[in-house]
């Protein structure tokens, strides 16, 4: 499947959620969501001084990255994956198209959780805690450690999994 048919299913629903949360006053800067080209697996949240919004990026190799785990993983070679994932409790012959349904699943809810992490930084105002112990530019919480940076003993990896 293409990563890009995989983004634009998820994307309706994430712009609508910031959407209701803006009617709903829980948030008051714009919030965009952009998914970078880069072939790295990696997410962040960051804070825009300039003009007061928020920039979600998610990289593209996550989302080819997870959607090829499940879809990989979900198969007729690990029937008992496919059990266990499925929560039923007992033991199931292997169905091809369930195996199918049960990865897509499972890919939605880790996009989902992805998208929702960064946008609980925004939330709980974790960007501008950061910003505001360093030198106040737009720095960014990533999940990808080889490009975090530290702040009062603590890396903004080790933050973000607070």
């Amino acid at each position: 499947m293409s990563i890009d048919i995989v983004i634009k299913n998820h994307l309706p629903e994430w712009e609508q959620l910031i959407k209701e949360l803006r009617e709903k006053n829980k948030i008051s800067s714009e919030i965009n969501i952009e998914f970078s080209n880069k072939f790295i697996f990696n997410a962040s949240a960051k804070k825009i001084v300039s003009n007061d919004r928020y920039l979600i990026t998610i990289d593209r190799q996550v989302f080819d990255m997870i959607y090829n785990f499940y879809h990989s993983t979900v198969n007729q070679e690990n029937p008992q994956f496919v059990n266990m994932l499925s929560y039923t409790g007992y033991e199931m012959e292997y169905n091809e198209e369930y195996a199918k349904i049960l990865a897509d699943f499972y890919v939605y809810l880790t996009f989902k959780f992805i998208f929702l992490h960064e946008l609980g930084h925004i939330m709980n105002g974790h960007l501008g805690y950061y910003n505001s112990i360093n030198d106040g530019m737009n720095h960014a919480l990533n999940m990808n450690e080889d490009i975090v940076k530290d702040f009062n003993g603590l890396s903004a990896h080790e933050y973000q999994m607070l």
